[in-house]
């Protein structure tokens, strides 16, 4: 990605990006192949049973939000997003 456009999707913050977010997935796929079905539905569920932010819904936003920002930014607009 850094290298289709390094403007708008700087090479740290994008290999932190997928970094946390195939970590996030492997701990989904690791419970569910165990058998640790609470688990991979605290990994998946945008909320825990600790009611607080799951691991995979943040990485999954978070990788969303950096794709979003810079496509749009890519755009001429008046404005940059953040």
């Amino acid at each position: 990605m850094n290298e289709m456009n390094p403007s708008f999707w700087p090479l740290e913050e994008t290999q932190q990006m997928w970094i946390e977010h195939l970590d996030a997935t492997l701990e989904e796929t690791t419970a569910h192949l165990t058998g640790d079905f609470a688990g991979e539905v605290a990994a998946i569920f945008p909320y825990c049973i600790a009611s607080q932010p799951c691991r995979l819904q943040q990485s999954r936003r978070a990788a969303v939000h950096l794709l979003e920002v810079a496509l749009i930014n890519q755009r001429p607009r008046v404005r940059e997003y953040k």
